[in-house]
């Protein structure tokens, strides 16, 4: 009962206004999908949550579905987070006496839980690992990093991308091929003479099927052992 008491308090302690929170929920007509999108607590109350509208933005439609808020707790690697339902979405939310903004609000909370941060962690794909990755026009990208969250990748500038562009991505693991969706949140030009051609795009996945996030997953698991196992021969 103590340990209890001591993870809600650490949680109502990291869900304070002001504190950066990613909000997932289920989507897609079988509720198979993913989506997590990012937000800031405007204030807190016994059993409600004040979110900015998440980005991208959470449709009146969404009113009344199932949403995870969570947010890490840096002194274990700990993602703490909670369930709760999407009450309303309001446009006239007053952050100062003179400024409105579009908020969520979210109440109706279930029981504290812990996320396995693992499927967040990025790694590389090792020499010789059968994981390619390419635009709808079948142009190869090369992989930088990835996670079940998101992708970076390199080309050397076969196609314009922009930040908060909405792009398709074609994700081969090994020989299956996968659809993804994602949104563009940076974008970078290659530093000295054999990287000026080159620009690194980092993609946050939308609407992820759970299929797709399973094979993520155990290729990220795939690269953790053959690292570990590396590790024995240095």
């Amino acid at each position: 009962m103590k340990n209890k008491q001591t993870e809600n308090d650490s949680l109502r302690n990291a869900l304070r206004p002001g504190s950066h929170v990613e909000c997932a929920l289920r989507t897609g007509s079988e509720g198979r999908g993913i989506d997590v999108r990012d937000a800031v607590i405007y204030d807190t109350k016994d059993d409600e949550l004040i979110l900015s509208q998440t980005n991208p933005e959470l449709p009146q439609e969404s009113i009344g579905q199932k949403i995870a808020v969570t947010t890490i707790r840096h002194k274990d690697n700990l993602r703490l987070g909670s369930f709760g339902k999407i009450k309303k979405i309001v446009e006239d939310f007053h952050i100062t006496r003179k400024n409105q903004v579009s908020a969520v609000y979210i109440n109706d909370f279930s029981q504290i839980k812990h996320f396995n941060l693992r499927w967040a962690y990025r790694v590389r794909p090792f020499k010789g690992q059968d994981i390619n990755l390419f635009t709808t026009e079948k142009e190869k990208l090369e992989i930088i990093d990835f996670s079940s969250l998101g992708i970076k990748f390199s080309h050397e500038c076969i196609q314009p991308f922009v930040p908060e562009q909405e792009i398709r991505l074609m994700l081969q693991i090994p020989d299956k091929m996968f659809s993804l969706s994602g949104r563009i949140v940076r974008k970078e030009h290659g530093q000295g003479l054999l990287l000026k051609n080159a620009e690194f795009v980092a993609v946050k996945f939308q609407d992820l099927d759970t299929t797709v996030e399973d094979e993520l997953a155990r290729a990220v698991r795939e690269i953790e052992r053959h690292n570990r196992f590396k590790k024995l021969f240095v």
